[in-house]
């Protein structure tokens, strides 16, 4: 009696483990799939599209400025907040040049080169992209616009827009997770990796205690890493 609720046991474990793989899955492939651009230290999705108006929203919900597209003919409008910032194509149809005028009457040139964008100020200088942060507090140099010219081309534009996350680091987690799951969890993983390393220079070749207690030693540190890559991937 008891082997046969032992082995019911073991049964519904390994269902639980396939049904939790299959749901991780589902959401990975959801996850990953979504298309993202940042403005302000924060991360935007598609909330919603009608007509010429595509609607952004903070990515996971939560407080965030209103972020909106308007496309036309001749030009995209983002409004942030109230505020409407007009990019232009200089070369008739397609993006590869731009021009990006800021409610303060300022406008930028932006130059498409292997996918990425150099941006000019009115007088021909070129314009950083990297924004300055302090305390997640954004730091303006003298005479300096609030968002700069090449996060706007990225909300504008949704082929500027990038996939969510991570999805090699994903994909790395995953291996290493049950890699480290089996060698703590399993003597016989831990023999067998014991034989592919040693096997060929060692006769009748058998673990030590202290190896095997290494072994779930290292198996805890590949674990702890697969963890933070998944968090990294997100």
């Amino acid at each position: 009696m008891e082997t046969h609720f032992t082995n019911i046991f073991k049964a519904m474990k390994w269902i639980a483990i396939i049904i939790l793989a299959v749901l991780l899955l589902i959401w990975a492939v959801r996850y990953y799939s979504i298309q993202v651009f940042y403005l302000d230290n924060t991360k935007y999705t598609k909330q919603s599209e009608m007509g010429n108006i595509i609607t952004y929203r903070a990515f996971g919900g939560g407080v965030s400025v209103p972020v909106s597209v308007t496309s036309y003919e001749d030009r995209k409008e983002v409004m942030i907040k109230s505020d409407i910032y007009t990019i232009r194509s200089m070369q008739g149809k397609g993006n590869s040049n731009l021009s990006i005028t800021y409610p303060s009457g300022k406008t930028y040139t932006a130059e498409q080169f292997s996918g990425m964008f150099m941006v000019y100020d009115e007088q021909g200088e070129w314009v950083s992209p990297v924004s300055m942060y302090m305390n997640d507090k954004r730091i303006l140099s003298p005479g300096e616009e609030y968002y700069s010219a090449n996060d706007l081309i990225r909300a504008a534009y949704e082929e500027q827009h990038t996939t969510n996350g991570s999805v090699l680091y994903f994909i790395l987690a995953i291996p290493l997770f049950v890699y480290g799951w089996c060698a703590f969890r399993f003597e016989l993983f831990q023999r067998f990796i014991f034989k592919l390393s040693y096997g060929l220079n060692v006769e009748n070749p058998e673990p030590t205690d202290f190896y095997l207690f290494m072994a779930k030693v290292g198996a805890c540190l590949v674990m702890a890493a697969s963890v933070l890559l998944f968090f990294k991937s997100l």
